[in-house]
């Protein structure tokens, strides 16, 4: 049977019916492990994702920043005692914005018992700050709730919205179909339902904002204490440039630009000053040069301090990817992370103010992506519809 992009629930539901049926007749041979995720993908993971209206291959040659899948990000991914080469098995979007991803196993693999595989799913959704991924074999489909901060030790049930075995596909087809449907994930039910503004979830954004706040403090507590000579004005210049450096190579370390692990094997802030220097010959963006920023190479830092910070930027005691952070996220987290400044006390401590405007306005409030989107949708896309590009030059 040739599975195609389906157009009706009715379609839906046949296709799934000759799916399960394909894999029943089979099932002690997909059973083993001689038979590959690979094979899994192709026989039937990608025909249940067009079964539910996702355009796999891309039939309506839409663009790659607009395709609704993307197969395989590649992202570097640290385990216990290893680095491997981990991929999101399929990126599913809507009008090119990220909505969640789908990580196959084999179907030898128990996703009940085993929890590595729901770690990965969740620490991959959990990062990109979407509300569910999604984790299968076909045997077994999984919704994970990312809005939780996954824990390598948690077990697979942990956050797990929803479990459905493949025999159960269609008595409970109508949960499927809300959940997994083209079209009911582009009328924003997901979004909805599973919103990361939530106060009672651990979301990226609110986690990392927490911890760069933190090491502010920390930095700025130290160098006042071991460093004379700032004013209010040097010490926000200095800790922001550090951390601004520091995390940027890091996400340059998940995003292969860098060496994994370049940061965590810092052992003091005179290495880090010659990583930076040896930064700023490669990027030649600014970010690294000392032209303006005479504190930075004069100061005393405390080793144990840097290292802690780099410790918390890493698998274990760190779930993050940046390889799949939405860059839209972290301007928000700095936008948010800007509304308060470091303030000296005395020639020993310092304190964390809020700048004038945000208290009055109680807190920085970053426009959402979605009104920024259509925004630019009404204002400019009228402007350049129909047009080629030398035209829009």
């Amino acid at each position: 049977m040739a599975y195609k992009v389906t157009a009706t629930k009715e379609e839906c539901l046949e296709q799934l019916k000759a799916l399960i049926s394909a894999f029943e007749k089979e099932y002690v041979i997909y059973k083993t492990p001689k038979y590959s995720e690979a094979q899994l993908r192709i026989d039937f993971l990608n025909p249940l994702l067009k079964t539910f209206g996702w355009d796999v291959d891309n039939e309506k040659l839409k663009t790659q920043f607009l395709r609704d899948v993307i197969q395989e990000e590649s992202i570097e991914v640290e385990e216990e005692d290893s680095v491997t080469k981990k991929n999101p098995d399929y990126t599913l979007r809507i009008q090119g914005t990220r909505k969640f991803f789908v990580e196959a196993k084999k179907v030898s693999i128990d996703l009940d018992i085993t929890n590595k595989p729901s770690f990965q799913t969740r620490r991959y959704g959990w990062n990109a700050n979407l509300g569910i991924s999604i984790l299968t074999n076909f045997e077994t489909l999984s919704v994970y709730d990312c809005r939780h901060k996954p824990n390598a030790e948690d077990a697979a049930s942990i956050a797990r919205y929803k479990s459905f075995h493949f025999s159960e596909y269609l008595s409970k087809f109508e949960e499927l179909y809300q959940l997994l449907y083209f079209q009911s994930i582009s009328s924003g039910f997901v979004d909805e339902y599973f919103s990361v503004a939530q106060k009672e979830t651990t979301t990226f954004d609110n986690y990392f904002l927490k911890q760069i706040e933190s090491w502010r403090q920390s930095l700025a507590n130290d160098v006042i204490a071991n460093n004379g000579g700032f004013n209010n004005e040097d010490i926000n210049f200095l800790i922001q440039r550090l951390l601004n450096r520091i995390v940027f190579l890091r996400i340059c370390e998940d995003r292969e630009i860098e060496k994994f692990e370049t940061l965590k094997n810092i052992k003091s802030y005179d290495e880090l000053k010659q990583l930076f220097i040896s930064s700023d010959k490669k990027y030649n963006s600014g970010l690294f040069d000392f032209i303006e920023d005479n504190f930075s190479l004069n100061i005393n830092l405390n080793s144990e301090i840097l290292i802690g910070i780099f410790n918390e930027l890493y698998y274990p005691q760190s779930p993050y990817d940046f390889s799949v952070v939405d860059p839209t996220i972290l301007s928000q987290i700095y936008e948010r992370y800007l509304g308060s400044k470091i303030a000296i006390v005395n020639e020993r401590q310092i304190s964390i103010v809020e700048e004038p405007e945000v208290a009055a306005s109680s807190g920085v409030v970053p426009t959402p992506k979605l009104i920024v989107q259509n925004i630019v949708k009404e204002t400019l896309a009228p402007l350049f519809e129909g047009k080629t590009l030398d035209q829009m030059q």
